[in-house]
């Protein structure tokens, strides 16, 4: 079997684990929570994405890969998402509706930036040659961030309970 394929079950079968557990004992915490709590671990987890970096190190993909257009897409990609991830996660401590806007904009950045990382690899052909240790990061980092991005967009359209001032009985 070629590394490629190898590469891409293991991200599959990543991808359907992953929602499973989100589904069966993440999605059950975080449905009760506000929208600002809910959100808060889910945009946290994206501050790993500082591994994208690595894309851009030879010794952690190639000479080929860390030279390419790839890797300097994902490399900045990730460190935009990762800066609106921490601002996101700060505001919805301090100020929600600041911090909903920006855990909107550091999904929306965020989900670009994979599909964009996964056409440009299309393109280039960049798991048709040696990717070294960063193959650890496409095969179970990358399908984390998906699932992730996909629960971020369901606690961000979900229908929030409309809180108003009841008036004073009597």
């Amino acid at each position: 079997m070629e590394p490629r394929h190898v590469l891409a079950i293991q991200a599959l079968f990543n991808l359907v684990s992953y929602a499973i557990v989100l589904r069966a004992f993440v999605w059950p915490r975080l449905r009760g929570l506000p929208r600002g709590a809910a959100l808060q671990p889910l945009v946290a987890f994206h501050f790993v994405r500082t591994l994208g970096l690595f894309a851009l190190y030879p010794a952690m993909t190639s000479e080929r890969v860390a030279a390419s257009r790839w890797a300097h897409h994902v490399a900045a990609g990730d460190a935009l998402t990762v800066a609106l991830a921490w601002a996101a996660v700060l505001a919805l401590r301090t100020k929600p509706r600041l911090g909903v806007a920006l855990a909107w904009a550091m999904n929306t950045v965020g989900t670009l930036d994979v599909l964009n990382a996964g056409r440009n690899a299309a393109a280039e052909r960049i798991v048709d040659g040696p990717i070294g240790p960063h193959a650890l990061v496409l095969a179970f980092g990358v399908p984390a961030l998906v699932v992730t991005h996909v629960a971020i967009y369901g606690v961000l359209l979900r229908r929030e309970p409309v809180r108003t001032l009841a008036p004073p009985p009597g």
